[in-house]
């Protein structure tokens, strides 16, 4: 072998023992080095059940069960048995929201508007007076729904049978009259879920806030004011009309209006109440304001209207004050004018948009109407001290025909009440009378509307007296009639609008 080449196989073989040693080497300490990740904890064995169309699970082989529960990183909510519970609940002394899914997917809510409730990073739901009133409706539909339907059954299912228990199993009885004042729609669904009774109203407020607890995307209490029915995702359901008709009125078509002896719902929609929509990401849309009010700032005018402007945008639900005026500026942005009710109260405000305040009560007048208002512009209601004059809510005085707590008061066109004409409408305005005397003195409404109707009264042998729902609409108030069958109208109540 030359000796070039016996060099180079040297220098080969002495390479090729240095490698087999190195492996070895290798090996031998992967074989005794522990690794870096043997200390971690190893990720917990959750284990989801159903059982008897319920629920459950288990971390590690423990059952979850009594409260809340996080379970990788997500919250979970279980009841003492260990079921798993959605929708809304109260825990402790917060409400809190958990998305209506089984198992990994029902977790606890975050950060986000849920029936229009505001919920914060840690789930508590943010409290005013009126979300306070509306998730006791909503916790009490979610129980409603948890009693009688069971997590693995479909949504359909679920509303077939929480719209039959309503119609078979809960009575009729009117605890009230219809009233649209805010709010009405909670005061009904009450009737159902604690007395376990109701009006068609009760059962159409009842009924919307289950099919919201259930999962449908839309739901609303629609009313003519005489009746009232359930709308989810587009459909009909009114337990309390099925109970008399043998028509399913189950997701029932509006197309079909009328049908069969069913009330007229397409044209009847004249109170529509939505139950606010399910979650969605606190901040909501990016505002176009900021190019609207570019290199604008503080008190603006635009349009007519007025505007203060922060930032390059214009604020919100806000009170501000300029040069020793007051503004406050609504969820439009606007500066409110006239009268305005912000959180709860009353304020009167001229129509440059600044808050009518003064050294003591006094009458002002804006847009040609007449207010009441203290010092610090809040609206003051009542009788003057001369029982003279009278002044709404929001602190305009009253004139011509008025109504207050569903009785009538007649005044002059400068206020001045007229007592012998307010004896005449209260003596004409009697629950079930012949309503012609009533409607001679209130005169030609601006509006009249007559749907189908499920109050029956009775005439002197006992026969039942069928008939329509009437709705007269003037410039201040709404009266309600039975019109029968043979003609004629009967007054059933009044609202102020």
């Amino acid at each position: 072998m030359p000796r070039s080449r016996l060099l180079q196989h040297s220098v080969c073989t002495a390479l090729a023992i240095l490698l087999a040693a190195f492996l070895l080497a290798g090996t031998a300490m992967a074989a005794t080095t522990t690794p870096a990740f043997a200390d971690e904890p190893a990720a917990p064995s959750v284990q989801w059940v159903e059982k008897g169309s319920r629920i459950y699970c288990k971390v590690d082989g423990v059952a979850q069960k009594g409260g809340l529960r996080t379970i990788n990183g997500k919250t979970y909510l279980f009841d003492k048995k260990g079921r798993q519970l959605t929708g809304w609940h109260k825990v402790g002394k917060h409400y809190r929201y958990f998305t209506v899914a089984n198992k990994a997917k029902g977790a606890m809510v975050t950060g986000k508007v849920v029936n229009g409730v505001k919920l914060d990073k840690q789930g508590r739901a943010v409290l005013n007076d009126q979300t306070k009133a509306e998730l006791k409706v909503l916790a009490k539909a979610t129980a409603f729904v948890e009693r009688n339907t069971k997590p693995g059954w479909s949504q359909k299912k679920k509303l077939r049978a929480c719209f039959n228990l309503l119609r078979d199993k809960y009575s009729e009885r009117a605890f009230r009259g219809f009233s649209s004042k805010s709010g009405w729609q909670r005061a009904f669904a009450l009737d159902i879920f604690d007395k376990k009774s109701g009006s068609c109203h009760s059962y159409a407020a009842a009924f919307a806030y289950i099919a919201n607890a259930i999962g449908c995307k839309s739901c609303k209490v629609v009313s003519s004011g005489g009746h009232s029915w359930a709308e989810a995702d587009g459909k009909v359901y009114d337990p309390e009309w099925a109970k008399h008709c043998r028509v399913d009125l189950f997701a029932f078509p509006y197309a079909r209006s009328g049908q069969g002896g069913t009330p007229g719902y397409k044209n009847a929609r004249t109170y529509v109440v939505t139950i606010a929509p399910r979650t969605k990401a606190l901040g909501g849309k990016a505002s176009t304001a900021s190019s609207r009010f570019a290199g604008k700032r503080g008190l603006v005018k635009m349009g007519g209207e007025r505007y203060y402007v922060q930032n390059g945008k214009a604020v919100k639900k806000q009170w501000k004050t300029v040069k020793g005026a007051k503004y406050y500026f609504l969820a439009n942005g606007k500066a409110a004018t006239g009268p305005a009710k912000i959180k709860g109260a009353w304020y009167v405000f001229g129509q440059n948009g600044k808050l009518l305040t003064g050294k003591k009560t006094r009458l002002v007048k804006v847009a040609g109407d007449t207010y009441r208002v203290t010092k610090s512009g809040r609206a003051k209601a009542g009788w003057d001290s001369a029982k003279v004059r009278r002044f709404a809510k929001n602190g305009q005085m009253m004139t011509g025909t008025a109504v207050v707590g569903e009785k009538f008061y007649a005044f002059s066109a400068k206020g001045r009440y007229d007592a012998a004409k307010t004896k005449q409408l209260r003596s004409a305005a009697r629950i079930d009378a012949d309503a012609a005397p009533l409607l001679k003195l209130l005169g030609s409404p601006q509006k009249r509307t007559y749907s189908a109707s499920c109050y029956q009264m009775t005439d002197a042998d006992g026969n039942s007296i069928l008939g329509d729902d009437g709705r007269l609409v003037y410039p201040h108030f709404t009266v309600f009639t039975f019109k029968a069958d043979n003609g004629v109208e009967y007054y059933r109540g009044v609202e102020a609008r």
